[in-house]
């Protein structure tokens, strides 16, 4: 089969699949250890290759982000408690940047605004 084919495995279509491009490199390093999503990169490198990438576009990240923890179509398995964990931080911390610069995460997003984390 070729990467082409919609039927080749998934970390067959792109090494940007599979591996961490420069952009997501960098974002880890800039980002504060406890918010630093390294769980995540190692399992998806995929999902901080796309948060690398829409990074300083909220309209994008925002979205992307939500879709990743409210199943929407009803049959995706979830990420592990330890992942979700990350991607709620990594999200927190996105959104206090925003308001930092002034901007109002609410306007985006509503599921930060409702989801609870335990400490």
């Amino acid at each position: 089969m070729s990467s082409a084919d919609p039927r080749a495995p998934r970390d067959a279509i792109d090494q940007g699949e599979t591996n961490l491009v420069p952009a997501a490199v960098d974002l880890l390093a800039q980002l504060p250890e406890e918010v630093r999503p390294m769980r995540l990169a190692t399992k998806f490198p995929r999902i901080v290759n796309r948060i690398a990438r829409d990074w300083h576009a909220p309209h994008l990240l925002q979205p992307y982000l939500t879709s990743l923890v409210v199943d929407e179509r009803g049959d995706r398995a979830g990420f592990s408690a330890p992942i979700l964990e990350e991607l709620l931080r990594l999200a927190r911390y996105h959104d206090e940047m925003l308001l930092d610069r002034g901007a109002d995460p609410a306007d985006e997003r509503t599921v930060w605004n409702t989801v609870h984390h335990k400490d």
